[in-house]
């Protein structure tokens, strides 16, 4: 902040007394941040039936994969953008709109 706007809130409030806080503000905001915590925390038992599922994923994907007949180039560009699919999904909405737009030429 610089030292006129500072100065100019200091001498705006300069009369006003200055809020008191309870006593049990800070354990109450603690509180309240632990429950919020507690709430976007996975069970254990989703933990494990997710894991499952995606280890089942992959390995059925890796059969599929293996038993079709591939172009010799397939597997080494199928690497090389697997990343691209994990960014994108990651990117903000924003981001992947601007993608689609892009794409949208080169894919019709």
């Amino acid at each position: 902040m610089n030292d006129f706007a500072e100065r100019l809130i200091r001498d705006t409030l300069k009369d006003e007394p200055r809020p008191k806080l309870s006593a049990d503000f800070a354990s109450t905001v603690m509180d309240n941040i632990e429950r919020a915590q507690q709430k976007r925390e996975l069970s254990k038992r989703a933990v494990i039936v997710l894991a499952a599922y995606w280890f089942a994923v992959l390995i059925i994907s890796g059969f599929i994969f293996a038993s079709l007949k591939w172009p010799r180039w397939f597997p080494i560009v199928f690497i090389a953008l697997t990343p691209f699919v994990f960014l994108a999904a990651a990117a903000p909405r924003g981001l992947r709109r601007l993608g689609a737009r892009l794409l949208r030429p080169i894919l019709s």
